[in-house]
């Protein structure tokens, strides 16, 4: 009984077929994260399922990835479980973005699914981004440039100043992609060797070496964001490049002779960074051109003023006409930044925390000096503290 193709890998961990990400959004979702659908799709099988997945994994024990793909299956959406009649191998391409696969549908009969559509189509209609009313901004461009980007695999690097969401926008685009998303501090890496390789250790007397869990997550269908990526040590590059390219692989060579010294990326892996770039930001190094060369940019900017103020009311609750004058003097200070009068711009995350303490009873003046003049210098040779200090007062 022909049902619309789909495409699937073996999870040997639990000898379950698992769909291919990018067909479908549910899909994706629920193999990804629900280990209740993995036992069940495993409980449920028939034999020729059964006998199917055990003689593959018997036959491609060095663990690379082959796709196979079905028009003859039995999909049974009240339990989640798929049950096969006839399985193929092929060669799965990634430019295929819907599979016609309707997870609300059983497709015990031949009904199929609608029609497909283009994937910037499917990401509006999918995976909206988030709204003011959910206290958090994004334009739909960066929103759909980022989801799309992660569904089709490409490394991206948010760039812009601090406090702009670099960091909870990725958080944010991996929970309605429901992908797991592994965060690498990679600014508090003192050695990138260890941290991201492994370790040699003791063990009842013998030396063996600990692999890094950056080496295990590669190896899973996750995000690996590698937050503030400027600040990584420069011989973090050479780590990396092999896994950010064509390669897709991570040379583990500082491994002991038993344990492997290559390790694959997943396929459904993908890498996006985040990085500060501007002479402001303290213990940042330049990005290597060719590490930059590997990522496709994304530059998130400070918010146009209507939409930080009402941001502003939302996290913070407190009145139009305070947010309003908590935005009119940072885009004082951000004014004077750029002419270079001082060294130090302001984000959003500030002017959301000096509402919080208008909230709370301090004044705007108060909220502001203790939020945001604390951060300058106060000396004789640069006294960027009195000029913050003259802005706010204007007001």
């Amino acid at each position: 009984m022909k049902c619309p193709k789909l495409w699937f890998t073996i999870n040997k961990e639990y000898e379950v077929l698992v769909p291919v990400m990018m067909q479908n959004h549910v899909l994706d979702k629920k193999f990804r994260n629900d280990e209740n659908t993995l036992k069940r799709n495993k409980e449920n099988y028939n034999g020729y399922t059964k006998s199917f997945i055990a003689d593959q994994i018997l036959k491609n024990a060095i663990g690379a990835i082959i796709y196979y793909y079905s028009e003859d299956y039995v999909f049974d959406h009240e339990n989640f479980t798929f049950n096969f009649n006839k399985l193929d191998i092929g060669i799965y391409d990634f430019s295929q973005s819907n599979s016609n696969f309707d997870p609300s549908k059983d497709y015990g009969d031949t009904e199929e699914a609608g029609s497909s559509s283009n994937l910037l189509e499917t990401i509006k209609e999918k995976y909206k981004k988030p709204t003011l009313n959910d206290g958090f901004y994004v334009t739909d461009n960066n929103w759909n440039f980022l989801v799309r980007n992660i569904l089709r695999k490409t490394n991206t690097i948010l760039i812009g100043p601090t406090g702009t969401g670099k960091t909870e926008l990725v958080l944010k685009v991996a929970d309605c992609l429901g992908i797991e998303c592994a965060v690498y501090d990679m600014g508090s890496m003192m050695d990138p060797l260890t941290d991201l390789l492994g370790s040699h250790r003791l063990m009842n007397g013998s030396s063996v070496f600990d692999y890094a869990k950056f080496t295990q997550d590669i190896q899973e269908p996750k995000i690996i964001l590698l937050d503030e990526l400027s600040r990584a040590p420069l011989t973090t590059n050479n780590i990396l490049f092999p896994c950010l390219d064509s390669r897709r692989s991570l040379p583990v060579e500082i491994a002991d002779s038993n344990s492997k010294r290559s390790i694959k990326v997943h396929p459904d892996c993908v890498f996006i960074a985040t990085a500060n770039i501007g002479s402001e930001y303290s213990g940042t190094n330049e990005i290597d051109a060719a590490l930059m060369n590997r990522f496709v940019p994304l530059k998130l900017e400070y918010l146009d003023s209507d939409t930080e103020i009402k941001l502003i009311c939302k996290r913070t609750k407190i009145s139009t006409a305070d947010s309003n004058k908590i935005v009119k003097i940072m885009n004082e200070i951000r004014a004077a930044y750029y002419k270079n009068e001082i060294t130090k711009s302001v984000s959003t995350r500030e002017s959301i925390l000096c509402g919080e303490l208008v909230y709370d009873g301090f004044s705007i003046l108060d909220a502001i000096t203790n939020v945001v003049c604390n951060k300058f210098s106060d000396d004789s040779y640069n006294n960027e503290y009195n000029i913050v200090k003259k802005l706010i007062m204007k007001f």
